[in-house]
């Protein structure tokens, strides 16, 4: 005769959430390996392309915005909203010398910074994913 050994209901609900958090883990663990597949990827499709030229366009860019502010906000000062565009005024006053500081940017010196991160991460994942798989 055999002898069939009964488990409680407390170790059935551990067996049950013992399992439910490893399927837990392994789907987390995809994520992260998936999300950082993407991030490498859409990091060298970004490098492909010319970013110096893009970042510094877009530096100008921002400038020439936020100069265009600027004047209009002088503009609009003679009108009754004077507290609300003194404040406006002086939000685009701190934004203009933002992007006169962007302007100053070394981005060739971060773009080699981010190259860096990127080839780091780049074998962080790969050896992550030679663990799991």
């Amino acid at each position: 005769m055999i002898s069939v050994k009964r488990t409680s209901w407390q170790e059935q609900i551990r067996t049950i959430s013992s399992v439910i958090t490893a399927v837990c883990l392994l789907f987390i663990s995809i994520s992260i390996v998936t999300t950082g597949v993407y991030v490498v990827g859409t990091v060298s499709e970004l490098q492909k392309k010319n970013t110096t030229k893009l970042m510094s366009s877009m530096i100008s860019d921002i400038g020439d915005t936020v100069h265009t502010i600027h004047r209009t906000t002088h503009m609009l000062g003679s009108s009754n909203m004077k507290p609300l565009l003194s404040d406006f005024h002086q939000l685009i006053v701190v934004a203009e010398k933002l992007s006169l500081s962007l302007k100053q940017l070394q981005v060739e010196k971060i773009l080699q910074e981010s190259e860096l991160w990127r080839n780091m991460s780049t074998k962080a994942i790969i050896g992550i994913a030679k663990t799991l798989l």
